[in-house]
């Protein structure tokens, strides 16, 4: 199995524990909950690097469709999926961001072999002659 889709299928196991705890009372959606969500969704573009990982936010919700409204009554303002399709926009960026970051590595490192190898065929044919 390749590294994306080992990743994906983390993510998607890592989000269903997130909405299964979202909904014993986890308060994920506060400030630190949102900057561990981010993080995951930036480290979840850039380990993949393939375009479609930006379905997965998308899927997560569907996860979240699961659990509903959540156990505790004075915390049922707003579904746990709902909450989430709000912070939606926010973690496909992340995302986005995630995966530009690898492809602008890839590329990085792409240029610097073919620098070496321009470099490393010049050095040799100065050498012989």
């Amino acid at each position: 199995m390749s590294l994306p889709v080992v990743v994906a299928v983390t993510y998607l196991g890592f989000m269903l524990v997130t909405a299964a705890l979202a909904d014993e009372g986890l308060p994920l959606f506060a400030a630190w909950g949102l900057i561990l969500l981010t993080l995951v969704h930036v480290c979840l573009g850039a380990f993949t690097g393939r375009w479609w990982v930006l379905a997965l936010p998308v899927a997560a919700i569907a996860l979240f469709l699961l659990f509903g409204a959540p156990n505790e009554p004075e915390r049922a303002e707003v579904d746990l999926w709902l909450a989430l399709a709000f912070r939606l926009p926010l973690l496909l960026a992340a995302t986005l961001l995630g995966f530009i970051l690898s492809r602008l590595v890839q590329r990085a490192r792409t240029r610097s072999s073919s620098s070496e190898l321009i470099g490393a065929g010049q050095g040799s044919g100065a050498r012989s002659g």
